[in-house]
């Protein structure tokens, strides 16, 4: 779409740059967390049994956490609970790392997962669309 107005296509194209920048951010880092608790879980002391329980648990349970209370189409929006879960995923992600003697690795994820949580600019059209470009929540 094509505006008259002088610079209007070029910010539209920032802001839905910088959108999906946020969004694959928080993607990246959801990800990683997943994956290091399951390399945590997975390296925990204890026998065969307890580290395929943990490897493979503690992944599920953050997503089944994330996807009740963190997600963008969360079944409970209740943004206390949001920002808990939030925390608590990459919270104990960053701790696992560090247990890991991985904290370079622990800060990255960290990082990341602020980056993609930043707001990515003002509400703008999409190209293409109708609807609204909004920073990426988790």
């Amino acid at each position: 779409m094509i505006y008259e107005e002088s610079g209007a296509l070029e910010l539209e194209v920032d802001v839905t740059r910088t959108w999906w920048a946020s969004a694959v951010a928080a993607l990246v880092s959801e990800v990683a967390a997943l994956v290091a608790l399951g390399w945590w879980g997975s390296s925990a002391p204890g026998g065969g049994v307890v580290r395929v329980l943990l490897g493979v648990g503690l992944p599920l349970v953050a997503i089944v956490l994330w996807g009740l209370f963190a997600a963008p189409r969360a079944v409970v929006g209740v943004p206390v609970l949001r920002v808990t879960t939030t925390v608590l995923v990459f919270g104990s992600a960053a701790a696992a790392l560090v247990a890991m003697s991985a904290p370079a690795l622990a800060g990255l994820v960290v990082a990341t997962a602020l980056l993609g949580f930043l707001p990515a600019g003002p509400a703008a059209p999409v190209p293409g669309g109708d609807r609204q470009v909004r920073p990426a929540s988790g």
